[in-house]
Order: C-alpha cells, then structure tokens, then sequence
C-alpha cells in the first residue's frame, strides 16, 4: 500500500508533463473534414474549409491539402489569409468544381491534410459533389422577325440577304423560283447590330430567286424556316476590253488593255505561251501590269480574258517578237555646224549647234550626247548634256554660257544612238570628229 501511494503522485505529474509536451507542438485543425456540395452540369460551384493553427512554438506551419482522388473537376484550390500559419491565426481554403455530364453524376474528392494519401480516410477531407445534368431546352431557332433582300437590281450574278438578328448561328438556303430543290450557304455571314446579311454569289443573270433563313441552335438542332423572300438578278450590261498590247520596258513589257465594264464581278487573266519551248502559264493582271515570264529575247503569245461579267468574249491572241536592235544600228555620217545669237548686250552671246546624221532604217527617234570644250580660255569649264529627237536634222541649243567671260574659240563633239521599233537601243555611234563652235 505504501509503495502504491507513493508511485500515484509520480505517474501522475508523468502524464502532465507529457500533454504539455504534446500541446507545446504545433497542428493544424480542418473544419469541417466532410462537406456536400450540388451543382448542375457545367457551372462552377465551391466548398469552403476553414484551417486553425494551434500550438506554443513560434515557427509557421504549411498547408498544403494532397489531393489524393483523381476524379475530373476539380479546378482550383485558393487560401483566403496565405497557406503558411502560426498558432491563432487561420485561413480559408476555397475548392472550386466544375464538370459538364450528360447525366446525374456524384464524385467524392479526397484530401490528404499530413501529405500521404495513405493516411487514415477519417482525418481526411473529403468533399463530395453532385452533378445534375438537365436536358437542354428546345431550340425555337431565334426566327428572324424581319427579312428582306438589299441590292438585287444592281447585279447580274449576285444578291444580298438581310434579315434581323436574333440567334447566333444560321443556315441560309436559296433556289431558283421555277425550281423545289433548295441550296445551303450558311457560311460568311455577317453579324451586324441589329441585322446580319449574306451575299449569295454564282448566280445566273436576268433570273428570279427565292431565300430564306434558319436559327442553329448550340445544342445542334434547327429552328423553324423564316417566311421566304424573292429576290432577282438583272440581265447582263457589259462591254468587251479592247486595245491590248505588250510594250517592251526594259527586260520586262507593260501589258495595258481597255478594261472591260460589267455588272456583275469581273477580274482578267493573262494566258501566254513562251514559244520558244511551248509552255503554257495563266496570271490574274490588271491594266498596266508588268510581265515578267518570258523575257526577250524569246517570243510569246498572249490573250487577256475576263472571268465573270456574262462571258465576255476573250481578246485576240497577240504574238510578240522581240527581236533586238543591232548594236551597230546607230546613225553614221555625223556633221555639225554652229552659230550664234547674241544679245543686246555687248559680248552676251548663247551657242546653237545644228546636228545632222544619216537616217537608220527603222529608227523611231535618237538620243544625242555631246562635249563642248574652251580652246582661248582654260578656266571655262566645258559643257555637255544629252536630248533625244525624231528628226535627222536638228537644231538644238548648246549648254554654251551667255557671257562675255566665256567667249572664244569652242570644239565640240558628239555621238548618236538610235531606237528600233521594238523599245531597244543600239549602242552609241563612235564620238564625232572636233566641230569648230
């Protein structure tokens, strides 16, 4: 008995000293560890647990919650007050859930709260969420309240569809008004505040047609049909492109034509052939155009059509032979002769100089480049400058100074090149002999 008396007191102060041991450790108290939440199919919803920190040490402790049920859903994890706590202090852990089914579904999300997902499933949270789906309501399609065709009587192969805007997507179809089959097009609409419209396209001319429209609805079914409109598109106004031709430009041609008019789209394309080697090409082109495919000297054919604009008959082919100016195609037989005109004042004097050569069969024009020099007076400085003229025999003025300072005895001399028919030049001629100015 007295041995027992005297180990009560000693076992006792044993277990006291060991809570407060125990309580003198920091945790982590989860409130509450089992919580449902509802929600219908494809909305979010939330579940909120609230984190007390206990204990008497002065470090911080982590919450990090290990998700341990990989079930589909779960999008988020957020701490209202941070993840790190020291004892008296608390956060919110926020879950956000979201999952779209196609029927009542329940998933039960786990979380280990000591990072093991081997832990004991009654410390664990665990959050179980019902899904409900609901059947989506029926489509009415958003009818158009109002429809009605724009710009009709302007096209030959097209018209415009507006109606009122009351549903995301639409189906469009037309028909010929003589004809029961319809036409889908329900691509390319535009939406426009309040109204969307559609441009019908590939249309025959001088034609009655009829539309209508639809609602698609998200879940994929169709509305009802919107009333039908008539629509028209008038005969065909054209007038044929004419005056094609090929100009050379460098070691490229400029391709100019007449365009076309019509009431309906129109664009033009450039069919050649290279026929040095009988290929074959096409290009989109517009007046004034470069070509650049077959370069001299190698000859083509071409012809420009017109895509759309009722058939509007194609041009003529045109065969182009670039045959080049001889290098030696330039004039021979250079003369110069001078003369002066002076002013009324004493010694104001301008030079003129009469250029002559002999003609060159073919030649369109010349290009003459000429040097002057100052025999008398070293310090003048020369002169020289370049003109182009048709003629054979020109009269052309001299970049000769109108001063007495430059006065003297002049030599000058100059050399010619000619133009051939096909936009080339020969090479200059040799310098002339010195002419007295």
């Amino acid at each position: 008995m007295k041995i027992n008396q005297l180990l009560k007191p000693i076992i006792f102060l044993f277990f006291l000293m060991l809570s407060i041991g125990l309580h003198s450790q920091n945790y982590l108290i989860y409130t509450p560890l089992s919580q449902t939440v509802t929600t219908t199919s494809g909305v979010e919803v939330s579940a909120t647990v609230q984190v007390n920190c206990y204990g008497g040490q002065s470090g911080s402790l982590l919450v990090t919650p290990t998700y341990c049920a990989f079930d589909d859903g779960l999008k988020s994890i957020t701490y209202s007050n941070g993840n790190y706590l020291t004892p008296g202090y608390n956060t919110i852990m926020t879950f956000k859930f979201k999952a779209t089914v196609t029927q009542n579904v329940t998933s039960v999300y786990k979380f280990s709260t000591n990072g093991s997902c081997f832990q004991n499933e009654a410390q664990m949270i665990k959050i179980t969420v019902n899904y409900n789906y609901t059947a989506p309501p029926a489509c009415n399609g958003g009818v158009p309240n109002s429809i009605y065709t724009a710009c009709c009587s302007h096209y030959s192969d097209r018209f415009l569809a507006v109606w009122s805007n009351s549903n995301p997507n639409y189906e469009l179809q037309y028909k010929k008004t003589s004809e029961t089959n319809w036409t889908n097009q329900n691509t390319d609409i535009y939406y426009g505040d309040p109204f969307c419209t559609k441009w019908v396209n590939n249309l025959l001319p001088d034609t009655q047609y009829q539309w209508r429209v639809r609602g698609k609805c998200a879940s994929g079914q169709y509305g009802i049909w919107s009333t039908v409109e008539s629509a028209y598109t008038v005969p065909c106004v054209t007038t044929p492109l004419s005056n094609v031709s090929a100009t050379p430009s460098g070691s490229s041609y400029i391709i100019n034509f007449t365009p076309a008019t019509s009431n309906s789209q129109i664009y033009y394309v450039m069919d050649y052939v290279n026929l040095t080697n009988n290929y074959p090409g096409s290009l989109t082109i517009s007046n004034g155009d470069y070509f650049y495919y077959v370069l001299p000297p190698n000859s083509f054919k071409f012809k420009i059509r017109v895509v759309g604009g009722c058939n509007i008959p194609d041009s003529d082919w045109i065969t182009v032979n670039p045959v080049l100016c001889p290098a030696n195609n330039y004039p021979a037989s250079l003369s110069f002769s001078a003369t002066s005109i002076c002013g009324s004042t004493p010694g104001h004097c301008c030079g003129y100089g009469q250029f002559s050569w002999t003609p060159v069969s073919g030649a369109t024009s010349y290009q003459i480049e000429y040097m002057g020099v100052n025999l008398t007076n070293g310090a003048v400085p020369p002169v020289s400058g370049t003109f182009q003229t048709a003629s054979t025999n020109t009269t052309q003025q001299t970049i000769y100074a109108c001063n007495a300072n430059q006065a003297g005895t002049w030599i000058l001399k100059y050399r010619v090149k000619s133009k051939c028919p096909n936009g080339t030049w020969s090479d200059f001629s040799p310098w002339s002999a010195n002419f007295a100015w």
